[in-house]
């Protein structure tokens, strides 16, 4: 298997979670804040947040190559081929940081687009946010960026692995 069938693979199963969770979970907490005060812009709204939805999903779904070539995902290995026989730590290493920063930035991206939606809808409503909205906005804003840097970093990731590997065997 090449590491690009292998990352399209990969992108293919993030994108058929992303819909479950999207479907099970952010789609019906935001139809109830939404159905509170039925109205034209709640209509647009649930409209809106089913067709960025949708869009997400054909993205990974349909554009696999697009996301492996714009993070580059398919540099920074030895070679072509992905042997899962001879599995090294180094390339363990770099599955898992992709692994981890991908699920980072799914799960936490609809948790901050609502929460951003709240803060706006609340703050024209001349009310805050409580304090464990700003707790959970802030969390998912940071695990967004962890989760960015993991995939835009996972060979500067493997390499100061590879230093500390290196510095306990000698």
């Amino acid at each position: 298997m090449t590491k690009t069938d292998f990352f399209r693979i990969l992108i293919k199963v993030f994108g058929l979670y992303s819909l479950i969770v999207a479907v099970f979970t952010i789609f019906p907490a935001q139809l109830s804040f939404v159905l509170m005060d039925i109205g034209i812009l709640a209509i647009i709204l649930i409209l809106g947040i089913l067709a960025f939805i949708v869009f997400i999903f054909l993205f990974l779904i349909r554009k696999p190559d697009l996301i492996i070539k714009w993070l580059k995902l398919d540099k920074g290995f030895d070679n072509d081929e992905i042997d899962f026989k001879y599995l090294e730590t180094s390339s363990i290493i770099k599955i898992s940081a992709l692994i981890i920063g991908g699920i980072l930035l799914l799960d936490n991206i609809p948790i901050f687009l609502s929460n951003s939606y709240f803060a706006f809808k609340t703050d024209i409503a001349r009310q805050g946010l409580s304090d464990q909205q700003y707790i959970t906005w802030g969390t998912s804003f940071i695990n967004i960026i962890i989760g960015y840097l993991l995939l835009a970093n996972f060979e500067k990731i493997n390499r100061w692995f590879k230093r500390k590997e290196e510095k306990n065997e000698g």
